[in-house]
């Protein structure tokens, strides 16, 4: 009867366990919302609008445009922050943490601008934030960064790195982002 009695606990922690790390998995999904100000809009991806608000979230799929003025401050699970500027269209492609890919949170900024404070891996090769643009592809595992991307003819994207290090190239070369280290560059 003991050996039954603990046969069964030790089923029903693991159990738990695995509801528990599902559960985590499903909120880090989320780039939730900790402040804003101004004309925001949210389009999910069945294309149905809504305000966004504080306490909020972002999920997979989702696109996010902000108006002149307005700004959206975001929290990722692992504790990096992101602020969509004014004037701004920003898609959240998704996070692909439970697969075995280099990107662990994946955006495209269409227009306007970004400013990110990516939480380092320490240090391993292994790219945790990827952000697009119509001219660019950019492969971060830890620093801060602002981006500008102009979507008025020229289609041009501006990166101005605060700390640290962020490889960009092409979209062509985004394979390459997640295996460079150190010195290598994109060509």
């Amino acid at each position: 009867m003991r050996v039954l009695f603990t046969l069964f606990l030790v089923s029903f922690f693991r159990v738990s366990l695995a509801i528990a790390e599902e559960d985590q998995r499903e909120q880090c999904q989320l780039a939730l919302v900790e402040d804003l100000s101004g004309g925001l809009e949210l389009i999910s991806p069945d294309g149905s609008k809504a305000a966004l608000a504080k306490d909020g979230a972002l999920q997979p799929g989702d696109l996010l445009r902000t108006e002149a003025g307005a700004w959206v401050d975001l929290r990722l699970c692992d504790g990096s922050g992101l602020r969509v500027g004014e004037n701004s269209k920003f898609y959240y492609e998704g996070s692909e943490n439970e697969r075995e890919s280099f990107v662990a949170w994946a955006f495209q900024l269409i227009r306007g601008s970004l400013r990110a404070a990516i939480v380092s891996t320490g240090g391993g090769e292994r790219v945790k934030f990827r952000v697009r643009t119509s001219s660019a592809a950019l492969g971060v595992r830890g620093t801060e960064f602002v981006l500008d991307a102009d979507d008025a003819g020229d289609w041009e994207t501006t990166l101005h790195t605060l700390e640290g290090e962020v490889l960009m190239g092409s979209e062509a070369e985004y394979e390459q982002l997640g295996k460079l280290r150190g010195a290598d560059q994109i060509g």
